[in-house]
This record gives structure tokens, C-alpha cells and sequence, in this order.
């Protein structure tokens, strides 16, 4: 994708690039949020097969699954232009 932004950015205004690399920021942020599911998954069989016992285990499991909804709203309030604006 950035291969292609980079062959046709000449053609682009400031503003057009400026939108373009936000946007490519955001995207790479959201795809790196399903990862952190994994971890709940992993401390979810942790606690199950009972090979570690913790009650702050328990409690993490529904915090870690519920951080990228909410980083994810957050970066597309903060890369996306319209939301910047607002």
C-alpha cells in the first residue's frame, strides 16, 4: 500500500498526502489490535486448565479484551480528519 501511495504522491496535494499517511497510520494501528485478544485467549487457558491460579488473573482477562474497542474508537477520533475537526 505504501509502495503504491509513493508511486502516485506526486500527483497529490499536501493535504491529499497529509490525509493519506493518517490514514495509513490508523489502519496499521487498528491491525495491530486483534494480537491483544490473543492475550485474554491465553490467560483465558491459563486459568482453565489450571496452571496458574489468580483472582487478578480473572479480572484481566475482561480488561485486556475490552482495551481494543476502546484504543480502536480512540485512533480513529485521533487519525481521522473529520473526527480531528469535530
Amino acid at each position: 500500500i505504501l509502495t503504491k501511495l509513493r508511486q502516485h504522491c506526486e500527483n497529490m496535494s499536501r493535504r491529499t498526502k497529509l490525509m493519506h499517511d493518517n490514514l495509513v497510520k490508523a489502519l496499521t494501528i487498528h491491525a495491530m489490535l486483534p494480537p491483544m485478544y490473543c492475550v485474554a485467549v491465553v490467560i483465558y487457558i491459563v486459568l482453565f486448565f489450571g496452571i496458574y491460579q489468580h483472582a487478578a488473573l480473572e479480572k484481566a482477562i475482561f480488561t485486556i479484551a475490552a482495551i481494543p474497542p476502546a484504543f480502536s474508537a480512540f485512533c480513529t477520533l485521533y487519525y481521522v480528519e473529520p473526527y480531528q475537526r469535530w
